[in-house]
């Protein structure tokens, strides 16, 4: 069961990585059913979609280092007033959102240094769980 979540997990994260520029859904024939209409409800959600297709450059699956500190961003949209990054974290675990804070409190302490302190905005967004948001 545990390699079946990662493995679903890691389905869903390649086609949320494929919503870039004006593509706001994703790719047919890259879910299964039960995941694909996963995905669809949580694309529907009026706060997700407000954060996720803020204007802005967007980046994917975006490596980031500083000479301290290494993470993989999910999605990162680069526009000239603000930095925003978001981690999708899949599955029922948004009760363990706490345990995500020190890896999104790291990352943003990398984009603040690579982009001189301009306001970054950390989401942690659950796709099984569209409602619950997390903001750090």
């Amino acid at each position: 069961a545990i390699e079946a979540g990662i493995e679903r997990g890691l389905r869903i994260h390649a086609a949320m990585a494929g919503l870039t520029g004006d593509r706001q859904t994703i790719a047919p024939g890259t879910l299964a059913e039960e995941e694909r209409a996963v995905v669809e409800r949580f694309l529907r959600d009026q706060k997700v979609r407000e954060i996720l297709f803020r204007p802005g450059n967007v980046l994917t699956e975006q490596h980031l280092s500083d000479t301290r500190l290494f993470g993989i961003v999910d999605r990162l949209i680069i526009a000239p007033d603000r930095i925003t990054l978001i981690d999708f974290k899949t599955g029922r675990v948004g009760h363990l959102a706490d345990k995500y804070r020190p890896q999104m409190i790291r990352y943003r302490t990398i984009l603040q240094g690579l982009f001189g302190g301009r306001p970054t905005e950390c989401y942690l967004l659950f796709v099984d769980e569209p409602q619950r948001i997390l903001t750090i």
